[in-house]
């Protein structure tokens, strides 16, 4: 099963490809799923990542140990 986290990625990234600005696409995503998307502070940053970097979906592997829960 696909995380909602994995899911928003895609979308920021679709809108990315389609020239939306930061500010367009985290309206979008409120528009459609309310008030429990990621802050925009975080879709700024993944906005970043995916325009100057990071092709990839998932979250770069983090060292150490693993958070409980």
């Amino acid at each position: 099963m696909k995380s909602v986290k994995l899911e928003y990625h895609e979308i920021i990234k679709f809108l990315l490809k389609e020239l939306c600005n930061v500010t367009t696409i985290h309206q979008r995503l409120v528009d459609v799923y309310g008030h429990s998307v990621p802050h925009y502070c975080t879709v700024t940053r993944w906005f970043n990542e995916f325009k100057h970097r990071s092709q990839s979906l998932e979250d770069d592997p983090r060292f150490g140990r693993a958070s409980d829960a």
